[in-house]
């Protein structure tokens, strides 16, 4: 009897020294080893929470030649690293058989002991491996292996399906990322739900080493993992100077990155004051080698500039100057933006393939009017058809233009008085550059919001043009924006649907905004021929929103309504360079003119490769069927650029005329081919 409970005393013990690497307190160092006989003294990996070896070297055995693998209940064996291995993979695990047949082989690999879990380095997005198979692949192989064995998993883009980030969260152990200067993928990869706390950064190494040796890619590694608390960070010991040759020491980036992660992050050698990135009311000395947080008083923000701490001010601005009133009303109960904030905090599966079909029927006018320098009485006649009304001051100087805290009661006023019904968003231009600050944003659009004369905010940035760190950094602003406005506040955003969005973005988009507005870009707006011609919409429509499932009942055609001369470098529209569609139609008598001057009939009034692209009835029309057909929220015009004085057709606001013609008329539109397949709902009675 006692012979047999010491059996299970040893057993018992042996599993909890193998578990002991996974509930270790600290960031963790994984060792990889692609060339065994170049680490063949184990001591140098005593400090490594793992061991990986590649599986060529696993089938071999513990010590086959000069091959060493280092006993050890923390070793795992690596499979299918490298393009040719992971297409291979893919094709494997495409039937339900062959997954099978994968988690079996696997499981028949581990069985003798000698390693404890494995390393799948194929990220599915890289390779082109179907993402559907790939999850079914993980979810049966931790069913084959149970809890008992370590599994890892490669995230090299995260472009991933959310289904497979659940699967991530939920069955395997450590997922590795790359270890990117600006940390794009791990930001991306959280920001999509995966969870901080089970990523390793991988050290980005060059395949030759070269002295002096290159320390950078340990120390951003190192950076990254104190930073956003990861599990810890991987490097390839057989990559490091096993041989002393550069003469600092038998592995020194090995030593250098264990020491980077025992590295205490409250520790400081800085001089002066620091701002806390999280709360800009908080500061940070050094005294000690130990960072010491100070706060300033209360209604004070810190000013990293100057090191001192400095009150809120209100500003009341008109179209040239502005006064200083007095410091914002800013006490202990005001809760200070956090910047960064990675988002969702919590690990969520929410994904926009479970947002309920929508049914809303389109009649939405969004309105676009400039309140400078006056606001005519054609156009406030023309507010009643309004359901939303954008406010720009796109007439005012550049200066004016940009003070944040600028609003003009009368007008604003005069607006309602015409439109009670309507809501009323202002225009807050979004700036946007490598220094852009989540927190201060958010705090530019309350201020623009404080006089509490607007329904609602329309946020004039494009982020479609940025790449994912700025997306991520865009997506964080609106989550932020969304938390602190009140919930009656509305939010809108105008962008270019050109490209592919990733998910985070959409998500983010999704909950936050409460319509979209997507403006043509020149390049799928514009027409070949004349030197002045309508515009040509692009039969895609929303493609970008509504192949992802994104609400139609939050999408908004956008209509320019005036002019813009292009060329063939213009990527997108700028409404500074619009030209109104009644200026438009008197070019349009010039250019004939002209040409009967030249008596030449391909005569231009612009420069060779110029031309004016331009809505008419027409476009404006086509562009409210395409709102109408794939029952969109509705459509945007700027009613200052329409044509109030009848210039073109002999009547006012023909743009606008020919939008509302469709909508009065819409039951005579059943579909529209435009909209992406499975998308179009014609069958359905209005």
């Amino acid at each position: 009897m006692r012979d047999r409970w010491a059996a299970s005393a040893v057993v018992f013990l042996a599993w909890a020294a193998w578990m002991l690497p996974t509930t270790v307190v600290g960031k963790q160092m994984v060792c990889r080893i692609d060339d065994p006989s170049k680490v063949r003294d184990c001591r140098a990996l005593a400090d490594c929470a793992y061991r990986i070896y590649p599986i060529e070297f696993a089938q071999q055995g513990a010590d086959q030649g000069n091959n060493v693998i280092c006993g050890g209940l923390n070793n795992l064996v690596s499979l299918y690293d490298g393009a040719g291995a992971c297409r291979y993979f893919g094709d494997l695990i495409s039937t339900n058989a062959g997954r099978t047949g994968f988690a079996t082989t696997v499981q028949q690999q581990l069985s003798n002991g000698q390693f404890r879990g494995v390393d799948l380095r194929c990220d599915p997005t890289v390779n082109g491996v179907n993402q559907t198979a790939y999850n079914g692949a993980l979810k049966k192989l931790r069913q084959f292996l149970g809890r008992g064995f370590t599994i890892f998993a490669k995230v090299d883009n995260p472009d991933l399906d959310p289904v497979v980030i659940q699967t991530l969260n939920e069955d395997i152990d450590i997922i590795s990322c790359p270890g990117e200067e600006d940390a794009t993928t791990l930001r991306a990869y959280i920001a999509n739900g995966g969870i901080p706390t089970r990523v390793v950064i991988d050290v980005l190494e060059p395949p030759v080493l070269t002295c002096p040796i290159n320390t950078r890619p340990v120390d951003v590694a190192g950076r990254i993992v104190q930073e956003n608390n990861l599990f810890g960070a991987t490097i390839q010991v057989d990559r490091d100077d096993v041989n002393n040759d550069c003469g600092e020491g038998t592995f020194p980036k090995t030593r250098r990155l264990k020491d980077a992660l025992d590295a205490d992050p409250n520790a400081c050698d800085f001089d002066g004051f620091e701002p806390d990135p999280t709360d800009r009311s908080r500061f940070y000395g050094c005294g000690g080698g130990k960072r010491e947080l100070h706060q300033c008083p209360p209604g004070q923000l810190f000013d990293g500039l100057n090191g001192t701490c400095i009150p809120f001010i209100r500003m009341e601005c008109n179209e040239t100057t502005c006064t200083i009133l007095s410091p914002l009303d800013v006490n202990n109960q005001t809760e200070f933006i956090p910047v960064p904030v990675f988002f969702p905090q919590e690990p969520t599966t929410t994904v926009l393939t479970t947002l309920p079909p929508t049914t809303t029927t389109p009649t939405d006018i969004v309105c676009v009017v400039n309140i400078y320098p006056d606001i005519s009485d054609a156009i406030l006649d023309k507010l009643a058809v309004c359901d939303f009304i954008i406010v720009s001051n796109d007439g005012l100087c550049d200066f004016a233009r940009h003070l944040k805290n600028y609003s003009d009661a009368k007008r604003v006023a005069l607006i309602r008085g015409r439109a009670p019904h309507a809501k009323i968003l202002r225009k807050v231009e979004v700036k946007f550059d490598d220094n852009f600050d989540p927190n201060h944003a958010v705090q530019n659009v309350q201020a623009s919001l404080a006089a509490g004369l607007f329904d609602g905010v329309e946020l004039a940035f494009d982020s479609a043009h940025l790449d994912q760190h700025g997306q991520i950094k865009y997506a964080q602003f609106l989550k932020l924006l969304k938390r602190h406005l009140d919930d009656h506040v509305l939010i809108s955003n105008s962008f270019v649907c050109q490209h592919h969005l990733p998910a985070f973005l959409l998500n983010a988009m999704s909950e936050v905004l409460d319509y979209v507005i997507l403006v043509p870009s020149s390049q799928n707006a514009s027409a070949e021929g004349n030197a002045l011609a309508p515009r040509v919409y692009s039969d895609s429509v929303a493609n970008c929103l509504l192949n992802a499932n994104f609400p139609r009942n939050k999408i908004v055609l956008g209509l320019p309504t005036g002019g813009l001369l292009v060329d063939s470098s213009a990527e997108r529209e700028s409404p500074s360079n619009f030209i109104p569609y009644g200026n438009v139609c008197e070019l349009q008598n010039e250019q004939q003119r002209h040409c009967e001057e030249q008596q030449y009939q391909n005569c231009s009034l612009f420069e060779d490769g110029v031309k004016l692209v331009y809505d008419d009835t027409n476009s404006a029309g086509g562009r409210a069927l395409q709102v109408v057909g794939c029952k969109l929220r509705g459509i945007s015009i700027a009613l200052s650029y329409d044509d109030p004085a009848g210039i073109c057709v002999g009547s006012s606001f023909p743009l606008l005329g020919a939008v509302q013609n469709v909508f009065e008329h819409r039951s005579g539109v059943s579909g529209f081919q435009g909209c992406p397949c499975g998308t179009d709902e014609s069958e359905e009675e209005e």
